[in-house]
């Protein structure tokens, strides 16, 4: 259930009598409104649910309004591109506490809040720019949440920068420093926290770079931090079930001061996806998390991925100076 204190993702319906061929019809105004709303706010969610079509049919519609929402987003030099994923099963089984996947981007670390100008671990994998999921079965529970956090916002605030030149210049040092944490202790880079994305370096925030919440530690982060040990008891909010949840509150309460649960309220906007919805976001300049997701939910996910370098960096400058228009990170 969404809390009164989040905000709500924006959402577009189809109109009129639904069936696959006047669903695809519309594919092409679906997805360039869509395209306008995730420029203004990040995300967008087109309840193609409500249309009660097959699964098929809604992939080929999702299919169809992802390939708009690509023509109208970037222009010819930028050369977005779609590819879709097969469904994955997101949550096959209940587990001791309710499943909750803190936030990421999807992609790992290939896709994190790149800064202009900035070295690139793997260049060649670094275009996914924006992502998007059908949800093909809503599984146990319909009423998972998933939450979107703007990261430009995120660092704005932290950095206390109202200028995006100086904002990217705190981010630069950001990165660098944490690039050279990770290889002065010989680690891989996974999923890249906000906590560390905001200047976390402690041994601490490094060991823990996986979003499952719901989660124990295990024997090697506890063995490259043993200060994990002191951290799972209980978080600054009160309210994280699982030893990596609260861990990751920790951190993140360390750097920013804000808990889990002041994430959501400050910056958080939510939705509820009912099953066969598209949702589509910024997956540059946003991470999500996700809870409450029962057995048997499937996803598919798709992504747009640009071809060239040039128009890349043209775009991302462009999505540093939309999103720190507004300390929410919605455009006004």
């Amino acid at each position: 259930m969404i809390g009164p204190s989040h905000r709500r993702v924006p959402s577009l319906t189809p109109d009129g009598p639904a069936s696959e061929v006047r669903l695809l019809a519309q594919a092409p105004e679906l997805g360039g409104r869509a395209a306008a709303l995730v420029q203004t706010h990040g995300v967008c969610q087109v309840e193609l649910g409500r249309t009660g079509q097959s699964a098929q049919a809604n992939h080929a519609v999702a299919r169809a309004v992802l390939t708009a929402f690509a023509a109208t987003t970037g222009p010819a030099r930028v050369g977005f591109v779609t590819a879709w994923r097969e469904p994955h099963t997101v949550v096959k089984e209940a587990g001791p506490i309710p499943q909750v996947l803190l936030p990421h981007h999807d992609g790992g670390t290939v896709t994190r809040l790149e800064a202009s100008g900035l070295p690139l671990a793997d260049p060649a994998r670094r275009r996914k720019a924006y992502a998007a999921f059908v949800v093909e079965s809503a599984g146990a529970n319909p009423d998972a949440v998933t939450t979107f956090y703007p990261l430009p916002s995120l660092v704005r605030s932290v950095s206390g920068c109202d200028d995006v030149r100086e904002g990217l210049r705190f981010y630069r040092r950001t990165m660098r420093n944490l690039i050279a944490t990770f290889r002065s202790g010989g680690k891989v880079m996974r999923y890249l926290t906000i906590p560390m994305l905001l200047g976390a370096t402690s041994p601490a925030a490094i060991a823990v770079d996986r979003s499952e919440g719901h989660s124990d530690l295990d024997e090697r982060e506890v063995a490259a931090a043993p200060e994990l040990e002191s951290l799972v008891g209980r978080c600054p909010c009160g309210g994280c079930l699982g030893q990596v949840a609260r861990v990751y509150c920790t951190v993140l309460h360390e750097v920013t001061g804000l808990t889990m649960l002041d994430l959501g309220r400050c910056f958080g906007r939510s939705l509820v996806a009912a099953q066969g919805d598209l949702i589509l976001w910024n997956n540059v300049a946003f991470q999500h998390s996700a809870r409450d997701g029962g057995p048997g939910r499937t996803l598919r996910h798709g992504y747009l991925t640009a071809a060239f370098d040039e128009g890349y960096q043209w775009w991302l400058d462009r999505m540093w100076a939309d999103h720190w228009t507004h300390p929410t990170g919605e455009l006004e």
